[in-house]
C-alpha cells in the first residue's frame, strides 16, 4: 500500500487528484485566455475590416465625384454642339423651302388637276 500512496503523491505531498484538479484548473485558464485572446483578434479583424472599408469608399466616391465633373463638362459640350448642329439644319432646311417651294406647290397641282381618263392596260374592259 506505501507503493501505492507514493504512485498517487508528487514530490510536494499533493494526491494524484490535487494533481488532476490544478492541471484542470490551468486548462480552463489557458482555455479562456485564449477565448479572450480570439475575441480580441475578431474586434481587430472588425475595426480594420470596417476602416478599410470606409477608406475604400471614400476613395471610390471621390472618383465617382471626378468622373462625375468630367461627364458634366462633356455633356454641356455635347449640348452646345448639338443645338448649333440642330441650328445649322434648321437654317439648311429653310432654305431649301424657300428655294423649292414654288416648284413643289406647282408639281403638286400639276399632279392634282391633270386627271388622266385612260383606263389602266391592266384594267378588264
Amino acid at each position: 500500500m506505501a507503493a501505492q500512496q507514493t504512485a498517487w503523491t508528487d514530490q510536494g505531498g499533493r494526491s494524484g487528484i490535487q494533481i488532476l484538479l490544478e492541471a484542470e484548473t490551468r486548462a480552463a485558464q489557458i482555455i479562456e485566455d485564449a477565448k479572450k485572446e480570439k475575441i480580441k483578434l475578431v474586434k481587430q479583424a472588425r475595426a480594420n475590416a470596417e476602416k478599410e472599408i470606409e477608406e475604400f469608399k471614400s476613395r471610390q466616391e471621390a472618383e465617382l465625384a471626378s468622373h462625375g465633373s468630367q461627364a458634366t463638362g462633356s455633356n454641356a459640350q455635347f449640348e452646345a454642339k448639338l443645338e448649333e448642329n440642330g441650328q445649322l439644319f434648321k437654317r439648311q432646311m429653310e432654305e431649301g423651302v424657300a428655294a423649292n417651294s414654288d416648284r413643289v406647290v406647282s408639281m403638286l397641282l400639276d399632279r392634282a388637276l391633270k386627271v388622266s381618263l385612260d383606263l389602266h392596260r391592266g384594267a378588264k374592259h
